[in-house]
């Protein structure tokens, strides 16, 4: 069991509470050769609630388009920086993206970034929202 305890999220500001558990793989994937590392994944919307509206294989696969998204839209990075990229996933509208960034990096990177998630495939629950954090490293 994990220990409850409170996440204060930097990208809406918005606490949450439960009882965290920490997974993973049983064969860790290969480190990233590129300018884009995934840190690390945390939902934000109970498992169970995630469970019933999306598979684990559906929800692995708009994560790694997602980084697939930043690399294309980051080209070769000239500044090194991290970012919280919080999705929002409905029954109703496609995705929806809010994000804070950590380090030196300009206003048109960031946009970019954005502009780039417009691409994404448009998933949606099956009947609740959905929403998590995804934390990536961006290295020059």
């Amino acid at each position: 069991m994990g220990e409850e305890s409170t996440y204060q999220n930097p990208v809406d500001g918005a606490e949450y509470r439960a009882d965290w558990k920490q997974y993973a793989p049983a064969k860790p994937s290969a480190k990233s050769s590129g300018p884009v590392e995934l840190k690390g994944a945390r939902l934000l919307t109970d498992q169970p609630t995630f469970d019933k509206n999306m598979s684990a294989a559906d929800l692995a696969a708009f994560i790694k388009a997602t980084q697939v998204s930043i690399v294309s839209s980051v080209g070769a990075p000239t500044e090194t920086f991290a970012i919280l990229v919080d999705t929002t996933i409905s029954k109703a509208i496609r995705p929806q993206f809010q994000m804070a960034s950590q380090g030196e990096v300009s206003e048109a990177t960031l946009q970019k970034i954005v502009d780039g998630f417009k691409s994404l495939p448009d998933i949606r629950s099956k009947s609740d929202t959905l929403k998590y954090q995804v934390e990536f490293e961006i290295t020059k």
